[in-house]
């Protein structure tokens, strides 16, 4: 429990506004907005039945504001009930959080009911509390016929705290049990009401007096860490019991009941309650209430008519009603009147409520325009008088006003031509229609991305220069674009003079366009209607920018369809032409005002002449982007229509009419290429059909799939479903491969890998005719993202028996000619050391010498067979300078009568490989061998560029006779008599076709040029002999 005292001025006397709110600390604050509103009054708090008990009895209270919301339990809502019936005169305003709250309200005889608002809370609850009071006020002082009284007890009935009665204190030094109160009622209806109490915590339990007549009930059941509110506690420990206990003239306790009223008159009671009621609720309404008597005297008048006038409910009661009202307006509702009177007397039926529009006239001169809305009062033979409602409509005719100006302005808006147009419409009904002299509206300057200031109101031109543009992420106006959200704040937020004279700014999003600031005095500010009303206008300006974007873009297609050259229109949805390109009508042969307006159907001859069931209906009844294209024929004067492809497309609306532009492409051109490519088609279909070696094409991926073969394949391999329909991933794309002779997978290789590898293999395949050799080529190609592909199959089988055949008939005879040499090469040099006549020696050396050129010439062909085979050679980076210098030395110690001369060498790579040391060799050893100079001198050169090097290789001989280096060449065809003198030439030409060198040429006597492809740079130094 608590009760609190925030007197503000205790030097005066004092109004006491007694505030309940069943919570501890208060819920809603309501004593401190109270405090801070009114000046000379005495704001007393209670939040529990015996602080408040407490307060009302200990001094005489003005007002008893109490809290009411949804979670007010049926405990609290009796005694709200008791307390309106032991103080019926005491102002009494209940304070509601919810709307579902305001029947129970007005049940419990609530003098005024609160319903809080979002803004301006405060003031409105003073000014009911006030109204509350002053309606008390004319009814006369309050006479308390019932005194309250109030105790918490434990769950055994001993009185914890107490108030009210002669032992009034919050803390007795005695603690006597309820029943020996003397207004208590007895032991056992304590107890049984405790008993109540604790079983349903919350719900109000009655307690019977000895006398069984005041008014006793249990309220409040609570304990530890409980609200007072009458919530379930987790241990109940506390009971409160309030009790209205009747009192005679000389203040002594007696009995009155209060639940059931014995009064000798109980419909004049009824009535005189239902009326105070009445009052009460008519208190609280903001309209004007009043009623006249025949002679047009006010009998009766709420506050409402009081503060709409300006006079008191004093001065009103009783004067005329000419008080407030002009001549010609009484003469109007009399008149008005008269006729009603009338019509009651022929008629009861057609009797209406009178409704007029007049102005008041308030006690300090101004004229209130209003609506009065008049009934007469039940009358059978004689008029008793009349009552109205006095509704204060300027605020509704200032709303229409602005709402037709702003209506003005729209339409002006939507007429707009350019974007300035719109921002000088907007400031200036800013101006004019709302009455603020302070708008800049701001738009986004499509070169810097900053907010520009468009146009501003006059007040605002004359105090600044020059406007200053803000940045998307700048300030307040920046973050409200970026935002897209309104926004008020103060002038001191924001960059620029032009914000300096006013006191309050409110900016609001024009969309994606820009901003519209607006400056207020602070005495005025910003009322909730102009919000409002500055949020339509700032709606119907975007709408009116993005007519006019539309208007531009229309603008911008118009100019591009005169300039283009393409055979394009503009329909609407009836599909009428609009517009069109000179090279449209051009092709129709026709003026271009003829075809305007002109149905687009009877231009296409396949199209049907209904719109409405035309090709282009499905675009306009979508009412989507998505582009539509069909084919169809364009008729063109007496000639054979042209076939065409017709793309529509759908523009932005302007005034609400979908338009289309439409693209027509002669694809007659188009068609022709299609036939032609069906007939290569034909003609490529024929050709592999009818190819000789097996062919298919495959579609390589995650499943392989053979899509075609021609008949060789179906031959060799049968029909593809007869082999296996889908390869797997890890097979060689050949079907039953049985072997792979020369080329090995790389290990992780994926068959996409291996089928784009431009590497031939050969394959030992199963065929329908037995095992055969095939060479292996495969041909990729993408289509629509996907790897596919052709197979072709050669034929080798031959070709490869017949290399089997020279591969073992070569070394079988290499090996014995071998073995032979070296005897023969033995037993010559035993004779040349043995035999003493000097022409046998020769004879021998004779013998040994070409025993050996013989041994040689079998390496040689060693050499050639590897070459000639594919077995080793290979392409690799490799320093030409190291590699030339290893062959001159070697050279150099087997002819030691030969110089050999090496030039500077640049230190590079070249793309070759072992043989390559092979092939200079042999060309180093034939210049030697062949040179009929005395003293045999051998010159070695390189030249390099961006892409290749070339050896130069030039002696002091006669160079190799033209007609062997033809035969070398493939000039002239082996012959008994022109077959070359060694294999060495032959050996330099299978190297260089094996593309270990590029090129070959001897161009004069004894000199050779070899090109090879250049790699990298390489550093180093260079051999000299």
């Amino acid at each position: 429990m608590s009760s609190r005292d925030t007197t503000l001025n205790q030097s005066q006397p004092q109004r006491q506004i007694v505030v309940y709110e069943t919570s501890d600390p208060p819920q809603d604050g309501l004593d401190s907005r109270l405090d801070a509103t009114t000046s000379q009054t005495t704001i007393r708090s209670a939040s529990d039945p015996v602080g408040l008990v407490d307060t009302l009895t200990e001094s005489t209270t003005d007002c008893l504001v109490c809290y009411y919301g949804t979670e007010t339990t049926a405990a609290t809502e009796a005694l709200y009930e008791l307390l309106a019936k032991a103080r019926p005169n005491l102002p009494r305003v209940a304070y509601l959080t919810s709307s579902e709250a305001l029947p129970s309200a007005h049940e419990l005889g609530f003098t005024a009911v609160h319903l809080r608002r979002e803004t301006d809370d405060t003031a409105a609850l003073t000014a009911r509390v006030q109204a509350a009071i002053n309606a008390t006020e004319a009814r006369g002082p309050e006479q308390t016929l019932q005194r309250l009284v109030a105790a918490t007890v434990d769950t055994e009935g001993t009185v914890r705290q107490l108030a009210g009665g002669s032992q009034n204190t919050a803390h007795p030094d005695d603690q006597p049990a309820l029943w020996t109160l003397p207004w208590a009622p007895s032991k056992q209806a304590v107890d049984s009401a405790l008993e109540a109490a604790l079983a349903t915590p919350g719900r109000p339990a009655t307690v019977g007096t000895a006398a069984d007549a005041s008014d006793l009930i249990v309220v409040t059941a609570g304990g530890s860490g409980t609200s007072t509110n009458g919530a379930s506690p987790t241990a109940v420990d506390r009971i409160t019991v309030v009790g209205a206990i009747a009192t005679d003239s000389a203040g002594v306790d007696g009995p009155t009941v209060v639940d059931d009223v014995t009064a000798t008159d109980d419909t004049e009671l009824a009535m005189a309650e239902e009326v105070e009621r009445y009052e009460q609720i008519l208190d609280t309404v903001s309209d004007g209430v009043y009623a006249l008597d025949p002679v047009g005297q006010f009998t009766y008048v709420n506050q409402g008519l009081a503060d709409l006038t300006g006079y008191s409910r004093s001065e009103l009661l009783g004067s005329h009603v000419s008080i407030c009202k002009s001549e010609s307006t009484v003469e109007r509702a009399e008149t008005a009147v008269r006729e009603q009177i009338d019509r009651a007397q022929t008629d009861s039926e057609t009797v209406s409520d009178i409704s007029l529009e007049l102005e008041i006239e308030t006690a300090d001169g101004q004229a209130i325009p209003c609506m009065d809305h008049i009934a007469l009062l039940p009358f059978d033979d004689q008029f008793r008088g009349s009552v109205g409602v006095l509704r204060d409509v300027s605020a509704q005719q200032e709303r229409e006003q602005t709402l037709s100006g702003l209506l003005t302005v729209t339409r002006a808006l939507m007429a707009a031509e350019t974007t300035r147009d719109v921002a000088d419409l907007v400031v200036e009904a800013v101006s004019d229609v709302l009455g603020y002299d302070r708008a800049i509206v701001h738009l986004v300057d499509e070169e810097t991305t900053r907010l520009r200031p468009e146009a501003a109101t006059e007040t605002v031109s004359r105090a600044v220069d020059t406007l200053s543009s803000v940045d998307v992420s700048e300030g307040p106006v920046g973050s409200v674009f970026e935002l897209g959200s309104t926004q008020l704040y103060e002038p001191s937020e924001a960059a620029g003079a032009e914000y300096r004279t006013a006191d309050v700014l409110m900016s609001v999003p024009l969309g994606s366009y820009g901003t519209l600031t607006v400056g207020a005095s602070e005495g005025d500010g910003f009322e909730a209607s102009d919000r409002q009303f500055i949020q339509l206008l700032t709606a119907n300006a975007e709408e009116a920018l993005n007519r006019t974007q539309r208007r531009q873009t229309l603008r911008r297609y118009e100019m591009i369809l005169e300039s283009v050259q393409e055979m394009m229109c503009v329909v609407d949805s009836t599909g009428r032409i609009k517009l069109l390109t000179d090279p449209l009508a051009r092709r129709l042969d026709r003026d271009r005002s003829q075809l305007v307006g002109q149905q687009l159907s009877t231009l296409l001859t396949e199209s049907q002449t209904d719109p409405q069931n035309g090709p282009l209906a499905d675009l306009f009844e979508a009412q989507s982007a998505t582009d539509i294209t069909f084919k169809d024929q364009l008729a063109v004067g007496d000639d054979e229509p042209v076939p065409v492809s017709v793309e529509a497309s759908q523009l932005p609306h302007v005034e609400g009419r979908p338009e289309a532009v439409v693209s027509i492409h002669d694809i007659s051109d188009l068609i022709s290429a299609k036939e032609a490519a069906a007939a290569e088609r034909e003609r490529f279909t024929y050709l592999f059909e009818n190819l000789t070696d097996p062919v298919d094409e495959i579609r390589v991926g995650d499943n392989p799939q053979i899509k075609g073969v021609n008949s060789a394949f179906r031959t060799q391999f049968g029909e593809p479903v007869d082999i296996d329909p889908g390869l797997s991933a890890d097979s060689h794309a050949a079907p039953i491969a049985l072997d792979e002779r020369l080329v090995e997978s790389e290990i992780g290789q994926s068959l996409s890998d291996e089928f784009r590898s431009e590497d031939d293999r050969e394959l030992k395949l199963s065929t329908n005719e037995g095992t055969k050799y095939f060479l292996y080529r495969s041909i990729p190609y993408e289509l629509d993202d996907e790897l596919c592909g052709f197979e072709i199959y050669s034929d080798i089988t031959r070709l490869k028996q017949r290399e089997i055949q020279l591969q073992v008939l070569h070394r079988l005879l290499r090996h014995n000619l071998r073995n032979d040499l070296n005897v023969i090469e033995g037993f010559a040099e035993m004779l040349k050391t043995e035999l003493d006549n000097e022409q046998h020696q020769q004879f021998a050396a004779h013998i040994h010498t070409n025993a050996t050129q013989l041994a040689e010439l079998s390496e040689t062909a060693k050499t050639i067979e590897a070459v000639a085979g594919h077995r080793s050679l290979s392409r690799e980076p490799i320093a030409i300078g190291d590699l030339v210098r290893s062959t001159v030395e070697s050279c150099a110690q087997s002819y030691e009568h030969a110089e050999i001369f090496l030039e500077d060498f640049p230190e590079i790579a070249i793309s070759a490989g072992p043989h390559l040391e092979t092939a200079i060799a042999e060309l180093v050893e034939n210049a030697i061998e062949h040179n009929d100079a005395d003293s045999p001198r051998v010159s070695i050169s390189v030249e390099v560029d961006t892409e290749t090097a070339t050896v130069t290789i030039s002696d002091n001989g006669p160079g190799v006779p033209p007609e062997e280096w033809a035969v070398v060449t493939g000039d002239k065809e082996i012959s008994q008599l022109e077959h070359g003198s060694g294999l060495g030439l032959w050996l330099v030409r299978w190297v260089t076709e094996e593309g270990v060198i590029e090129s070959v040429t001897h161009e004069d006597a004894g000199c050779w040029n070899c090109v090879y492809e250049r790699q990298h740079p390489a550093r180093g130094d260079f051999y000299r002999r």
